[in-house]
This record gives C-alpha cells, structure tokens and sequence, in this order.
C-alpha cells in the first residue's frame, strides 16, 4: 500500500469508502431490518382499503429475546488467560498476576461500568458481529522534568500522575460502522464510517464551522439550514492511520501495532461469500416469524375491535318502506352517543352488521407461527420457565447446557476478544510504553499498587 499524506488521504479515504458502503450496503440494510422490528417500529401489512380501521399489532419477540440473550451471556462474563512466556513456577507467578492486572484494568479503567460489554453482547445478538477498538494513549505518559525539580519530586510527580491516568481507552464500535478489508483471511484494514455531532467535533480538531464543508466539498452558506451531523472517517491500516472530518482530512500519522487497533467477534459466521450473510445474528431466524405473527394478530384485532365497535345499517321494516326525500329543516342524520338510544327513521330498525369469524384455520397458522417461534428462540428454561417437576436436577442441568449451546459459540467468540485484547495492551506496555503501569487491585481480599511492565 502507498504510503498516506495528508494531501493523498481524502481521495484514498473517499474512493475506500465509496467502494465499502457499496460492499457492506446489504448488510447493514440487515441491521437496520433487526433494530426497526426490535423496537417495534416495523408496521404489519395491511391493505390500503382497511387501514383506517386496523388496529396494528407489533410483537415483542425479537425485543425479548435480545434481553434474555444478553442477560445470559453476562452471566458467563468472560475471564482473561495469559499464557507463560516461558517454563517454570516464575512464569506461571507472572502469568498470574498479569491476569490480575488485566482483570483490574477491564474492572476498573477500561469499562467500569460494563456499557462496552454490555454493547458487545447486544451486538452479537443483533447484528452478529461485536467489535470493539483499543487505542494506546501514549501522550499522557509523556512528562518533562521542570528546571528547579530535583530527582525524587520528578519521580514521585510521575508515579502519581501515572496512577491517575490510564495510556488505554476501549471502546465497542457499531457493527454498521465497521467496514474491514481482508487479505488472507487476515484484518489488514479498517475504514469506519459514522456520524457524530458536527460542532463539537469540529471543534476539537480545530475546524471552523462558520466554514464548514459539506461531505461532497461544496461550501455550506452562512445561515443555510445545515445538519448537526458531520461524516466522521478513521482509517487504520498495519501501520498508519488518517481521521476526516466531512471533506476535511484532519489527520495522517503513523503507528507501531503493526495490526489494525479493532477486535472482532462473530456470534454465527458461516461460508457465505456475501458479506450480508457471513455473520448472522442469532435472532434471524425470526425475523420473517415476527413479521407473519404482527400480520395474523392485526387480523385477529382487526376483527375484534368492530365486532366490539359494531357498524350500524338501516334495513326496512318491509318491501314499502322508503326514506323521504330531504325537506327544509328535515333529514336523516344520525348521532350515535355513548348510553344514547337510537331511533331509526320511521319504517326502518336498525341491523348490526356482523362480520365473519376469523375461522379455524386462521387459529390453526397463528398456533402453527407461535410454536415456529418458540422453536427458534430461546429455550424456555432459560426464561425461568420450569420443565415440569418429573424432570431430575441432573436432567434439567443437561437441558439448561444443551439450551445455552445457541449462544455459546457466541459467548466463546467473545472470550477470544477479551484475550486478544489483553494480548494488544501487553505488547504495547512492553514495545511501547517500556514503563510499568501501575494499578490498584484487590488479589486474595489484599488491596495493593500492581505494576505490569
């Protein structure tokens, strides 16, 4: 790959991303399909003609199950492995509290309050991909020694501060942002494309947004309705990364990972080439099921609500009645009030118009969807549902590890990323940072400084 500079990084960025939106559209399209039925924003089908007395119908099935997915997983909350570097009971100690150290730095600096494990979860759940970023911040570790400080104030400054702050931030990255590129099966490249709000990120690269660019380059007026969201680009390749903001390259500038800073995992990846089906969420399967279920359960209320709410019609008493013609100060008009008894117009009664039952066979699909369902979600012991009281502990225990095999490929997927992710801080501290980072952790109920480094 050519080498970047800023003059060269916005067309590479613009052409890369016009080339990767086009290759991941489908996918995406996906992702948005999940979240619009999700959130129960996906509307049943109902023909034009009975749209203005259809009560829709929007099940909570994909809802649910993403809730109860997540909340499994988090009970098998992944636990970092450092491996020895070498033989002997040293390595074994140091590969130990190295593990210590990483459980810590997640626990405490990293996600505190698990909203990125949490994302990761929800994101393999939903989108069948979680991806998360690491990023070293070695900046905050530069100190220089001021003129009239001596050695040990020099010293203790640092220690001090350098507990305080953390060189490492993680974040989850949303799988519709992510567009990677592969060569050899291996993550050479990155491009992530989002959206942020425009005036602050303007500001922090010091952008003028009197000035502001639109995404194609034009100029956006002054006092023009312009959008509060600007295209955010970051490019990270083996060994360079570029940020560009709308039109502007803001940034270019090198790294030593020697790997891209993104962590993938993958809750169902099948041999699909096209990358639409590659990475599966696990609640696919009732993506089409949710959808037949809201159309039934529309028809069922639909029936309901106006055989609830009737439709009155005048039907004459015999062959003779006819309704005279409109006279000055004389109609027909009907008022119907609640509690209100009506009057139907001389030689005429009223008749309630009684629609046809739903049928046996319309039951019979909506049995048929439901147990389809049921099928394909999660299995009801893992919902708190009891299997029955003839069914033994051991029983139950087997059932419960056999429910849970739908989403442990998923939950392994991700203890991988937590390992590969303590694998990318460790290697940083020592080809990097070349310090000990300090930090503060509990080991066997002792409260302690722990320096790896």
């Amino acid at each position: 790959m050519t080498r970047l500079t800023k003059e060269t990084a916005g067309s590479y960025i613009e052409e890369m991303a016009s080339e990767l939106e086009r290759k991941y559209g489908e996918r995406d399209a996906l992702i948005d399909k999940v979240e619009s039925r999700r959130f129960m924003e996906h509307p049943p089908q109902i023909p034009s003609e009975y749209k203005l007395t259809a009560i829709e119908h929007r099940s909570n099935v994909i809802f649910s199950f993403c809730r109860i997915a997540n909340h499994i997983m988090a009970t098998g909350k992944p636990r970092v492995k450092v491996e020895p570097n070498e033989e002997g009971p040293d390595a074994r100690t140091l590969s130990s509290l190295k593990e210590v150290w990483v459980e810590a730095a997640f626990a405490t600096r990293l996600d505190p309050r698990e909203r990125v494990a949490s994302a990761l979860r929800d994101s393999l759940v939903t989108t069948g991909a979680a991806i998360s970023k690491c990023l070293l911040q070695q900046h905050q570790w530069a100190y220089l020694r001021e003129e009239s400080e001596d050695s040990d104030a020099y010293n203790l400054r640092t220690r001090d501060t350098r507990r305080k702050k953390f060189p490492f931030v993680w974040e989850h990255v949303p799988t519709k942002t992510y567009k990677p590129v592969y060569q050899g099966g291996k993550l050479i490249e990155v491009l992530e494309v989002s959206e942020r709000e425009a005036l602050p990120l303007y500001r922090e690269y010091g952008l003028d947004w009197k000035k502001r660019l639109g995404r194609f380059g034009e100029r956006v007026e002054e006092g023009a309705s312009v959008s509060r969201l600007a295209k955010f680009y970051e490019l990270w390749t083996l060994n360079q990364f570029a940020y560009r903001v709308d039109a502007k390259t803001v940034q270019v500038g090198d790294h030593t990972y020697e790997q891209t800073p993104y962590f993938e995992s993958f809750a169902h990846f099948t041999s699909s080439t096209n990358p639409k089906y590659q990475c599966l969420p696990l609640v696919f399967p009732l993506l089409y099921l949710q959808d037949l279920m809201d159309a039934q359960t529309t028809i069922r209320l639909n029936w309901a609500w106006n055989t609830g709410f009737p439709v009155l019609m005048l039907e004459p008493v015999n062959e003779e009645a006819a309704i005279a013609p409109a006279m000055e100060g004389f109609n027909y008009e009907i008022e119907i009030k609640q509690g209100k008894i009506l009057k139907p117009p001389p030689g005429f009664r009223f008749k309630v118009f009684e629609y046809g039952a739903t049928g046996a066979e319309l039951q019979s699909m909506h049995q048929f969807i439901k147990q389809e369902i049921e099928d394909s979600s999660l299995a009801p012991i893992l919902k708190g549902i009891a299997p029955g009281s003839d069914i033994s502990g051991t029983a139950a225990l087997t059932m419960i590890a056999v429910a849970k095999s739908i989403i442990g490929p998923a939950m392994q997927s991700l203890a991988q990323q937590y390992d590969d992710v303590t694998g990318f801080m460790l290697e940083r501290i020592e080809k990097d940072l070349k310090q000990p980072v300090p930090l503060w952790v509990t080991n066997k109920k002792k409260k302690q400084w722990l320096e790896i480094g």
